[in-house]
């Protein structure tokens, strides 16, 4: 072979390698950081509205190919049905590898990482839609008919999902790249590492190791449900909300229990200490409802017992004619009726 063909073949390899480089690249950015707002609700029956809020935040070095992603957000129901619900999510990429932090056992999953994991979106069926601004960038407008997505040099600054008249929503409000990011800031906590061989054969879905929230719901809805038939709407709903009906068919009764008993409590207490004593069942079943351990709300002064008593003799009125129907509710649509 002549030295002539031998350097256009180097240089022809090269550049294959080059391209080749150039196209596994998960973002067109070295490093960097980016803050998420999470927003987003929604009306959930006529008398209960849907409110999310939070924030999230990805830092990535090595074109993306080392990712971590950490969110915080709180749903909050308000109307005749009243839920909060708080969850906080770790999850780190590296290669092939995704590791998901199991606060509840302190454990560290490690299993296959599947496209959308993290700062990811599968835009085969959508459309580019133009250009908009977010964070002060201009990036790329993707949409279908529920979602819409803005990419900036492959990294996500919005992305918005509709999903039976629910909005989820997460948006940048602060971005910095090509930053010289540390292995701290890629640090997971010193749980013990659990590979999930299961999952590593079988896996088709995201993985969360926790309950599935309203948000994950509406994120990892299907193109079939989003645009469910009148006939099917009623059906989806109430898969949507199956979790939420179980736990207030559950705690209703036990409200309207606790209730009772705090007002007898009320009735013969002699002091502002006494009648606080008596508010702690109510605080506990609240607190046990809301899965925290918040006991702080205002003490009960002496001025204010006679009202919570007038309060409570209406609560438990009111809820007293609703438990026959409680009881009968097999959905969340047949709950919030009973509810009105």
């Amino acid at each position: 072979m002549s030295v002539k063909y031998f350097i256009i073949l180097m240089l022809t390899t090269v550049t294959l390698v080059a391209q080749a480089t150039e196209t596994e690249k998960i973002y067109g950015i070295q490093s960097g950081l980016v803050e998420y707002e999470i927003y987003g609700g929604g009306v959930v029956t006529p008398e209960c509205n849907l409110s999310i809020e939070g924030n999230e935040k990805l830092s990535f070095k090595e074109w993306g190919d080392v990712r971590i992603e950490e969110m915080e957000r709180k749903e909050t129901l308000i109307g005749t049905l009243y839920s909060i619900e708080k969850e906080k999510t770790l999850k780190k990429s590296e290669k092939n590898t995704l590791y998901t932090v199991d606060f509840q056992n302190e454990r560290v999953i490690t299993t296959n990482l599947l496209e959308g994991d993290i700062g990811q979106v599968d835009l085969s069926r959508m459309e580019k839609a133009g250009t908009m601004n977010v964070a002060s960038l201009d990036c790329e407008l993707w949409e279908d008919s529920s979602r819409k997505v803005c990419l900036y040099q492959g990294t996500v600054l919005l992305d918005e999902k509709r999903y039976l008249g629910l909005v989820y929503g997460k948006r940048a409000n602060y971005v910095n790249f090509d930053l010289n990011l540390s292995e701290e800031d890629f640090m997971l906590p010193e749980y013990p590492l659990k590979e999930d061989l299961l999952v590593r054969n079988t896996i088709t879905t995201t993985q969360t190791y926790k309950s599935e929230t309203i948000s994950d719901k509406i994120i990892s809805a299907k193109e079939s449900d989003i645009n469910a038939t009148d006939k099917n709407y009623a059906k989806t709903f109430n898969g949507v909300f199956n979790e939420l009906f179980e736990k207030e068919k559950k705690y209703l009764p036990l409200f309207l229990k606790a209730m009772r008993n705090t007002r007898a409590c009320l009735h013969t207490a002699q002091s502002p200490a006494e009648a606080n004593e008596c508010l702690m069942g109510i605080r506990e079943l609240k607190s046990e409802y809301n899965g925290n351990d918040d006991h702080t709300d205002m003490l009960l002064m002496e001025e204010s017992k006679e009202k919570m008593l007038d309060d409570l003799d209406i609560k438990i009125r009111e809820m007293k004619i609703r438990i026959p129907c409680i009881n009968r509710a097999a959905n969340m649509t047949d709950l919030s009726a009973c509810m009105k």
